[in-house]
C-alpha cells in the first residue's frame, strides 16, 4: 500500500476530485442543517443558501466558492432589495442572489495580514479531505457567521459594519460592491438621502476621474437614490 494513501495525505497518488454531485451532496449533508438553524432556509441546490427579505428589505446570504479546481471557501453576508447593479451595458438590475455587504472566513483575513503562512480552504483533493475539511471550516467559523447574521439584521446594524469596513481597510478594500457605494443606499434607505448622495459622490468621484464615462453611471445610482422609499 502506497504510504500517501495510508494517511491520506494530499499527493498525487491520491488525487481524486470529486464530481460536482458529490460536491453538492456533502454540502447539503453538512452545511444546510446548520443554514437552516439560522433560518437560511432557501438552498438553491448549488452553492448558496438564503434567507427570506425581511421587513427591511435585508436577506441574509451564504456562499459557498470555488478557490480553484481543488479548494473551496465561505463568504456570507447580505443582498438588499433596494440597492441595485449596473450590468455592462449600463442597464440597472437587481441580482437577488449578490452579495453585497458581506465577510469571508476568518482564516482569509489573516492570510491576507500575513498573520498566517497560508490560507486554510475546503480541500477538493478526494472525498475524504473534502468531508474532513469542510467540517473543520464550518466548526472554525459557526459562532462567526451565526454572530455576523445576529449583527446584521437591520438597517443601523449594516450601517455601523459598512463604515467599518470601510475605516478598517485592508482585505475589505477588495470587497465588490465598493462599501461606500452601499452605504450611500442604506442612508437613503434611513432618510438620509443628502449624506447618502454625498457618499455616493465620494465613491465615484475618483472614478469618473479616471474614466469620465463613469459620470453616466454616477447620474443613474443619484437618480435610483431619489427613488428609495425610506422606512421612517
Amino acid at each position: 500500500m502506497n504510504i500517501f494513501n495510508f494517511f491520506n495525505i494530499q499527493n498525487n497518488s491520491n488525487l481524486n476530485i470529486p464530481k460536482v454531485d458529490l460536491v453538492k451532496k456533502l454540502l447539503n449533508e453538512i452545511i444546510t442543517p446548520f443554514m437552516n438553524e439560522l433560518g437560511l432556509n432557501n438552498w438553491n441546490k448549488n452553492y448558496i443558501w438564503s434567507s427570506d427579505y425581511n421587513s427591511e428589505g435585508i436577506k441574509h446570504i451564504f456562499y459557498y466558492t470555488y478557490g480553484n479546481k481543488l479548494s473551496g471557501t465561505f463568504q456570507f453576508g447580505n443582498n438588499f432589495n433596494f440597492i441595485p447593479s449596473i450590468d455592462n451595458k449600463i442597464r440597472v438590475i437587481i441580482n437577488k442572489d449578490e452579495l453585497q455587504l458581506f465577510e469571508r472566513n476568518k482564516h482569509w483575513h489573516l492570510s491576507f495580514e500575513k498573520k498566517v503562512e497560508k490560507e486554510f480552504y475546503v480541500s477538493h483533493w478526494n472525498e475524504y479531505f473534502l468531508r474532513k475539511s469542510l467540517k473543520k471550516m464550518l466548526d472554525i467559523e459557526k459562532n462567526n457567521i451565526e454572530k455576523w447574521f445576529v449583527q446584521n439584521n437591520d438597517l443601523y446594524q449594516n450601517i455601523d459594519t459598512a463604515i467599518n469596513q470601510i475605516n478598517t481597510g485592508g482585505a475589505y478594500d477588495l470587497n465588490s460592491p465598493n462599501q461606500k457605494f452601499i452605504l450611500a443606499f442604506l442612508y437613503a434607505k434611513i432618510g438620509k438621502l443628502d449624506i447618502g448622495i454625498k457618499t455616493l459622490e465620494e465613491f465615484y468621484e475618483p472614478r469618473i476621474l479616471s474614466n469620465i464615462s463613469e459620470k453616466t453611471e454616477f447620474e443613474i445610482m443619484v437618480n435610483k437614490l431619489g427613488e428609495i422609499k425610506n422606512i421612517l
